[in-house]
């Protein structure tokens, strides 16, 4: 408490606290004629904080407030206050709601889980308000998105993904949305979600997400799915190569009052407020740097939180040029645990001041699930929830219904104003979310909770600035290519006068609460005018990387943005630790952002691990898959042999080297091969065998050409820049200079000045020539790349100068322009054994089968291909600046450098370079993947001081590490279950087996068979399955098996009022209706006095003839409206049909088959007939199908009887 206070005494009796004093003879001493006593018995610690004292026995503190008003709020009226309006009837109940970036907004609702019709997403074009059938537009998802995690990436396309589910394949999704159309005109892109490309390494419910500065998605915390356990860890989308999931101790503690956990970039790593906790973790490593102070909840209650199911709201507070002040956080909101008696305050702080302490400030009201957006002006609004309760499905009761205005510019506790009211409850499940014309959406509502309804309308909240009657300016930004450190113009046209203000808003999407992407920043401008319009000029500092905002990362070596080169200085080469990364980095990455991720571990431990090959790996399958794989065998050899393993490139190189085919060729191997089929591996050794023998040409050549680890020059020269953080820095491969540029000049910054170049000239049309045609006005600088390898060629000539393209959405992205492009595969290799047919013959002598027959053919048909294309390319590769050859294995190295009549590559051309990464087999497009990887510039964040100890701890790890002995291993093992403990696990899983099947009345057979209590508490308890479910009951409601949950509540007598570890019923995890009515129905059925129904959460009984009376209602409405939309589709084809001229008079359709019209299948029709039916209504369509089937038969099979 600020201010001064007076503590006058304390006074004995039993009374109220009294709600306000005006004058010091308002006393209870005066007014009560009570007597004070000493301060002394004063002695009992305030349970909400132990160090304020709140009396002690019947005592009573009684403090007088000498100071200002302790809060003063706003109550403005008019146009000061808003307004909420009725945008559109809505087609769904929205989880979750995004702006994008086509001026279109986002809806995603459960699927599966929800409404029968529902396709689980729509979009709101508001341009098209006064004709609902265009301004929503259906979309569709794949799996359940229920509960789960939006954000949109920091791309030119602006794309939106969707992370987690609701249960089973859907709490891995990951899906992807590009927004395409604009205002008025159509979109036709969908949601996009392939497992086989993208998917979580770990399930999530109720998670969040985050753009981190580098691009990658940071997802944190969350539960497996289904009402089941904790998900205590992060990860990182994409999936850096070898890393697994980030255990984070905390978020165990905290479960389960800790999912949707707020997450912020912030200067020093990321910001993470959760329950009633807070810390700021390294962006490296994800461990703690900073722990900031418990955040404040209720006096009374210690237990009050701030994220689900506790739900508050937070907001990062506006950030102004020149951005050095620190960065503020707001948090509103939340309840306690048990009574759900929700917050009247919100809080801030400054995580990364020097002593950080969260300021108070009290709302006008109690406020539970709220939702809060940041408005352009630098204020934010407040929305929706409850007056009392916690998040969930009927949990929360008294809607709030007015909406609060945060202003951070006035003085503490002068800051909400109280505005505009709506009339539309907005409960668990709603969403607020600013729009691009500065009002506020206004979405959604899912209580169930038999009072308030689920919501489709949507609303809009206007501010005040959008009704002073002033006239809205305009702008237009031409420059979209945005980088640090630029200065990007703005032409802004203030029709009815006044003065420039730029604020910069983040995509945000909004859910449970969580606006993820939320930012709003105010960069400094210079100002032109020019009449009506003004020129602002945002300076770089709007940029500046302190911000830690991530933008596009796609620069290339020849196009460096100017401000970018400008600043470029070399590198302290001599930092080794760079080029030991960028070594360890997928080759296939476009944007190499490495990061150094010191002591992370998968939360499953050792047990998916490698030790001798130093792999992590997600899960146990993929664990046995890597010890049956050729590079785990080739390392235990190692072992065995004495020497150290090696790492999956090296061995990839290893077995590149040995000219296998990868392709189609392995099933051209011949039957009547000599020699027996040998294994990759066993081929590797037999060679590596013969290397050390003078008598082996190969070998000698391997030996001599294979060049040790770490010898030469890095790869990589690195520069850094001052518009960039100084442990950032900015690769350009070594391969891309000349020798003589090398040679000459001593400052490589210098010569990539000089190599810049402005894009190039669309590629011209083919000219009809055999292959890939050769454009004699193609004259920019060029490379030229070629790989040669297991029977595969690929050439390829590229442009050094970048083409600007557009992508199907429209935004505009570098390109390379291909001048020339061939490939030639011939089958020349033994399957499994690699090596060349005439390596093989100089070795052992010609083989006399068909197989190798062919093979010599192939051979030398391919050696010729390749020389008749370079000499057709020769004067492209003469021009070439550099060129790019991966040839393995003397056969093909003869085919490309001779020596032969009219050669055109020559060992001794200073041009020739390897690829300095891994390469996959010749394709054209495996060149142009190592063509954007050499020019595409890589970007490294180092923290040496965080890899010297990481260093140092990995090496005394290693020194302490010992392994155990016979006696240790077996005093380690786990020790065996007694009969008792047996019997036990048994009845468990055979109970969970029968709920999950939905088998109530075998369920209560076995309770009585075995005498079981229907509470029997399922064994271990500390096993994941059963930490959330503990009974039968607990796993009934969670599964949503009415017919078992009723069966226990009436038959077994199960209790209700049982808790799970999360201190919540049963009735609390039941997932739909249904099983919630089942509930009521047994409570009806047993009567008031059998439990304690309110301590059950169980809401009034309800006969059962009353709910299947309304089932039965709701059925029949679903086939009425089928029995309609089939009738309306029926008369559209018949339109249709004669449109076409195929009807014929009145109803009759003429006979035959339509020319060129291509029949349906019956699996077709089927289809056709069951679409948009429930699963229900499926199954019944599908009996009667087979029922009139049946009928036909028995009917065919009399009519034939009768004749005979």
């Amino acid at each position: 408490m600020r201010g001064r206070q007076s503590h006058e005494h304390l006074l004995e009796g039993d009374f109220d606290y009294p709600r306000s004093t005006r004058a010091a003879e308002d006393r209870p001493s005066r007014v009560l004629g009570l007597s004070g006593l000493h301060n002394t018995d004063c002695s009992v610690a305030c349970p909400g904080d132990s160090q304020y004292l709140c009396g002690g026995g019947n005592r009573l503190s009684w403090y007088l407030w000498k100071g200002p008003p302790l809060y003063v709020w706003n109550y403005p009226t008019g146009a000061a206050a808003g307004q909420y309006q009725l945008l559109i009837g809505g087609v769904c109940i929205p989880l979750l709601t995004t702006s994008g970036v086509n001026g279109k907004y986002t809806f995603v609702e459960k699927f599966g889980t929800g409404e029968a019709n529902s396709t689980g997403a729509y979009e709101l074009d508001v341009s098209q308000i006064g004709n609902p059938s265009l301004a929503w537009r259906t979309m569709h998802v794949k799996t359940d998105v229920f509960c789960s995690a939006s954000i949109t990436l920091p791309d030119k396309a602006g794309r939106q993904i969707n992370i987690g589910g609701w249960s089973g394949t859907s709490t891995f999704g990951v899906r992807l949305y590009w927004p395409d159309g604009s205002p008025g005109v159509a979109s036709t892109n969908d949601w996009q979600e392939n497992v086989n490309e993208l998917t979580l390494q770990k399930g999530r419910w109720y998670p969040s997400a985050m753009i981190m500065t580098n691009g990658s998605i940071l997802v944190v915390g969350g539960e497996i799915g289904s009402n089941s356990a904790a998900q205590p860890n992060l990860e990182i989308l994409p999936r850096p190569a070898g890393a697994g999931v980030v255990a984070l101790d905390w978020l165990q503690r905290t479960d389960p009052n800790n999912l949707y956990p707020f997450l912020a970039v912030v200067p020093s790593g990321i910001f993470v407020a959760y329950y009633n906790e807070a810390r700021i973790l390294d962006e490296r490593t994800f461990a703690t740097i900073k722990t900031l102070p418990a955040i404040p909840g209720a006096v009374n209650n210690p237990g009050a939180g701030r994220s689900y199911p506790l739900e508050g709201t937070a907001m990062l507070l506006p950030q102004y040029a020149p951005f050095t002040a620190p960065l503020g956080i707001l948090i509103c909101g939340g309840s306690t645990i048990g009574g759900g008696i929700a917050l009247d305050n919100c809080v801030s702080t400054q995580p990364e001041a020097a002593n950080p302490q969260w300021t108070l400030e009290r709302m006008p009201s109690q406020r539970v699930m709220p939702c809060m957006t940041a408005l352009p002006d630098g204020t934010y609004m407040m929305l929706n929830g409850a007056h009392q309760g916690v998040a969930g499905f009927g949990l929360a009761t008294s809607p709030n219904l007015n909406a609060i205005l945060y202003d951070p510019s006035k003085p503490v506790n002068q800051r909400m104003s109280v505005m505009a009211n709506t009339t539309i409850a907005r409960l668990y499940h709603s969403e607020a979310i600013l729009m691009q014309d500065a009002r506020v959406l206004v979405s959604g509502s899912d209580p169930q909770d038999g009072k308030n309804p689920e919501e489709y309308r949507v609303e809009v909240f206007v501010p005040p600035y959008l009704l002073s009657g002033a006239a809205r300016p305009s702008f237009t930004i031409a420059n979209k290519n945005w980088a640090y450190g630029a200065s990007i113009p703005i032409t802004v046209t203030l029709h009815g006068g006044g003065t420039t203000r730029v604020s910069m808003m983040g995509a945000e999407s909004s859910t449970h609460g969580n606006s993820m992407g939320q930012r709003t920043l105010f960069p400094a401008h210079d100002k032109s005018s020019r009449g009506a319009s003004q020129e602002a000029i945002v300076r770089q500092a709007a940029l500046s990387h302190n911000l830690r905002v991530p933008l596009l990362n796609s620069v290339l070596a020849f196009d460096l943005p100017p401000e970018l080169l400008a600043s470029l200085q070399l590198k302290d080469q001599s930092a080794t630790q760079l080029s030991k990364e960028i070594s360890s980095s997928p080759p296939d990455t476009s944007v190499t952002s490495n990061r150094i991720i010191a002591g992370t571990q998968d939360d499953e431990g050792p047990a998916t691990s490698c030790v001798l090959c130093g792999a992590r790996f997600s899960d146990n399958q993929e664990q046995r898959r890597h010890v049956r794989s050729d590079w785990h065998g080739y390392n235990l050899k190692q072992k065995l042999r004495g020497s150290k393993p090696v790492t999956e490139g090296d061995f990839e190189k290893l077995v590149e080297d040995l000219n296998e085919s990868l392709s189609g060729s392995d099933s051209s191997s011949s039957e009547d091969d000599d020699d027996p089929k040998e294994s990759t591996l066993t081929t590797l050794l037999k060679k590596q065998a013969r290397i050390g023998h003078p008598e082996t040409e190969e070998g000698d050549e391997f030996t001599s050409k294979r060049r040790k680890r770490g010898a030469g020059k890095p790869p990589l020269i690195w520069f850094s820049t001052s518009l960039l953080p100084p442990n950032t820095s900015l690769g350009v491969y070594r391969a891309l200079f000349t020798a003589a540029e090398q040679e000459r000049e001593p400052d490589p910054a210098k010569v990539l000045r000089s190599k810049q170049l402005q894009p190039a000239s669309p590629k011209p049309p083919p000219d009809g020539s055999d292959g890939v045609p050769l454009p004699s006005t193609m004259t920019s600088p060029h490379i030229f790349l070629c790989m040669i390898g297991g029977g595969h060629f690929a050439g390829m000539i590229v442009s050094l100068a970048p083409k600007v393209g557009k992508k199907p959405t429209g935004a505009e992205e570098r390109q390379a322009t291909v001048i020339a492009h061939k490939t030639f595969h011939r089958y020349t290799t033994r399957r499994k054994q690699g090596g060349a047919q005439s390596s093989n013959d100089s070795a052992k002598g010609a083989a006399h089968s068909a197989g190798a027959s062919i093979r010599r053919y192939n051979e030398a048909a391919l050696e010729s291909e390749i020389r008749a294309l370079l000499a057709e390319w020769k004067r492209f590769i003469d021009d070439s600046q550099l060129i790019f050859v991966r040839a393995t294995g003397s056969a093909n190295r003869r085919t490309l450098f001779g020596p032969y009549d009219g050669q055109v590559l020559r060992h001794n051309d200073s041009r020739n370079r390897g690829f300095p990464f891994s390469t996959r087999r010749a394709t054209q497009a495996e060149l142009m993947r190592a063509f954007v990887e050499l020019t595409r510039v890589k970007v490294s964040e180092v923290d040496e001081a965080a890899l010297a100890a990481a260093a140092a701890t990995e090496e005394i790890q290693s020194k302490s590490t010992k392994p155990l002995s016979t006696s240790q291993q077996e005093k380690a093992k786990p020790l065996k279950p007694s009969p008792e403990e047996e019997m036990v696990l048994h009845h468990t899983t055979q109970l969970q087996a029968l709920i999950r099947r939905n088998k109530a009345p075998a369920l209560l057979s076995y309770l009585s068979t075995h005498r079981l209590s229907g509470d029997f508490n399922f064994q271990p308890p500390n096993e994941k399955s059963n930490y959330h479910s503990p009974t039968s009951l607990h796993l009934a409601a969670s599964t949503n098996a009415p017919p078992v949950v009723n069966a226990l509540l009436t038959r077994a007598e199960a209790d209700p009022t049982t808790m799970n570890r999360d201190g919540k019923v049963a009735f609390d995890l039941a997932g739909d209706r249904d099983t919630r009515d089942a509930f009521r129905v047994a409570r009806y059925e047993l009567g008031e006095e059998k439990w304690d129904w309110k301590a059950a959460h169980v809401p009034s009984g309800i006969p059962r003839s009353e709910v299947e009376e309304r089932n039965k209602q709701e059925r029949m409405n679903v086939e009425r409206e089928e029995i309609a939309r089939r009738r309306a589709e029926e008369e559209r084809l018949k339109k249709e049909d004669i449109a076409k001229g195929t009807a014929g008079a009145g109803d009759k359709r003429l006979s035959g088959k339509v020319l060129g019209a291509v029949e349906k299948t019956g699996a077709e029709k089927r289809e056709e007939e069951a679409r948009g039916l429930t699963p229900e209504m499926r199954m019944r369509l599908e009996r009667e199908r087979r029922a009139r089937a049946a009928e036909a038969r028995m009917r065919g099979g009399m009519g034939s009887s009768g004749g005979r």
